[in-house]
């Protein structure tokens, strides 16, 4: 589920929406990475930003493309090393609000 401000923006803008969506896509097609190692990897950058909003979506998108939730747990163990344990359990947390959906 999208958060209210996000649906907010592409309501008022569809267009910028579209434009950025399209973007993205385009990103995605450029490399030789599969859609779950994407997620994964942007799954990584939503917890270096501290972003709960995105480190929900991303573990959706990753786990929606293949992503075993042992896998989406690596990559928040392996933010301990650069992030320290407050980013680490802030987004352990939000992965098992994700995780704990589906359970």
């Amino acid at each position: 589920m999208l958060p209210d401000v996000f649906r907010e923006i592409v309501e008022e803008y569809p267009e910028v929406s579209e434009a950025h969506r399209e973007m993205a896509e385009a990103c995605y097609r450029a490399g030789p990475l599969d859609r779950k190692t994407a997620h994964l990897i942007k799954l990584g950058m939503a917890i270096a930003l501290k972003s709960e909003g995105a480190v929900h979506g991303q573990v959706r998108q990753a786990k929606k493309h293949g992503a075993t939730d042992d896998e989406i747990r690596h990559v928040v163990l392996l933010s301990l090393s650069t992030l320290g344990w407050p980013a680490m359990g802030a987004a352990w947390s939000w992965i098992n609000d994700e995780i704990k959906k589906e359970g």
